[in-house]
C-alpha cells in the first residue's frame, strides 16, 4: 500500500472521528451519535448490521 493509499483511507475511515486523537481509544457515544454510526453502517435500512458490512 503506498502512503497516498493509507493517507486515503484514514481521511475516509468513519469511525476515527469517534477516537480519541491522543488515545487512539473510542469515546463513549451519545445516542445520537451511536444513531449516526448505526446508519452509517446500516446501508439496507432493515435496522441490522450484517457481519459482512463490518
Amino acid at each position: 500500500m503506498s502512503e497516498s493509499d493509507s493517507a486515503e483511507q484514514r481521511s475516509s475511515n468513519f469511525m476515527r472521528q469517534f477516537r480519541d486523537s491522543k488515545t487512539r481509544e473510542l469515546k463513549n457515544l451519545t445516542a445520537i451519535q451511536f444513531m449516526d454510526v448505526w446508519k452509517h453502517y446500516d446501508k439496507d435500512d432493515y435496522s441490522d448490521i450484517a457481519d459482512i458490512l463490518l
